[in-house]
């Protein structure tokens, strides 16, 4: 969230669209004077500006903060992150070379093996501490359990009542998108033609290569797909192997209703006891 030094507006730059937030519009008056009618014109105009400035066409519009480290980069630094990454230098290393932060230099990186002795007893240590979590949580999951994990996905990424009066799971990551599709026809007798399919995704995509990954992913014929959003990504910002937004909808008020409720009675403590806390 970005102050614009005016009561009750802000901003948020979200998947590339710039969000003007207006709060408390239906009281009126805000704390300066300016009437509802008055205080959304001032939104829309600073929207406006603030757009401009983001594309470097006018100056930062007056009363506006935003955080000093805030960058953009261009696919040329990724590239360089990316191939002194596979020369064994640590992120560090990187992030002092290219003066971005560790954690952006991880981002773009992550899928890079490296021959860095230190680097590898790390990741092995990493993988022994995943392969013993796996080795000692081992479930069989049946109908119900399937509902319950189903439900706190669903909790976390879902739209949720009254807003929505369909099932509607969205994510970017397709793994978690499969997982809860599998909950979901493990824990309920569906009618797969009750599904359909939206993408966000960008303008230097190939829409149908993309119809089909995620078709082919989730076992939904393209017939059931919408027809998809493009956008275009904000000051050449770069997302690794990014595949779309995947949303999911199911038309069953009754199976949205259900989730709810037994995530709803879960956090509520309604039907679940809880044990102590297991040491790690």
């Amino acid at each position: 969230m970005i102050c614009t030094g005016f009561p009750n507006l802000s901003f948020v730059v979200w998947r590339g669209r710039i969000v003007v937030e207006c709060t408390g519009l239906e009281n009126r008056k805000a704390s300066n004077g300016l009437a509802s009618s008055n205080l959304a014109l001032s939104a829309k105009h600073f929207s406006g500006r603030l757009s401009k400035w983001l594309k470097g066409t006018v100056c930062k519009p007056s009363g506006m903060c935003y955080h000093k480290n805030m960058k953009f980069y261009d696919s040329q630094t990724v590239k360089k992150a990316r191939k002194m990454r596979k020369m064994g230098l640590t992120f560090a290393e990187i992030s002092s070379k290219l003066n971005a932060h560790e954690k952006t230099i991880a981002r773009w990186c992550h899928n890079i093996n490296s021959e860095n002795k230190t680097l590898l007893v790390a990741k092995h240590k990493r993988k022994s501490i995943v392969f013993e979590a796996v080795s000692t949580v081992k479930l069989k999951i049946d109908s119900n359990q399937s509902r319950v994990l189903a439900a706190m996905l669903y909790w976390a990424e879902g739209g949720k009542y009254p807003q929505n009066t369909a099932l509607s799971f969205c994510n970017s990551d397709p793994t978690m998108v499969i997982f809860f599709l599998k909950l979901l026809r493990t824990g309920f007798n569906l009618d797969e033609s009750k599904f359909r399919v939206h993408l966000q995704i960008h303008d230097n995509q190939d829409k149908n290569k993309l119809f089909q990954y995620w078709s082919n992913l989730l076992d939904i014929p393209i017939e059931k797909f919408w027809k998809p959003t493009i956008t275009s990504p904000t000051r050449k910002m770069k997302r690794m192997d990014y595949m779309g937004t995947c949303t999911v909808r199911y038309h069953d008020y009754r199976i949205l209703l259900i989730l709810t409720g037994i995530y709803k009675n879960i956090s509520n403590g309604k039907v679940a006891e809880w044990p102590k806390a297991a040491h790690c």
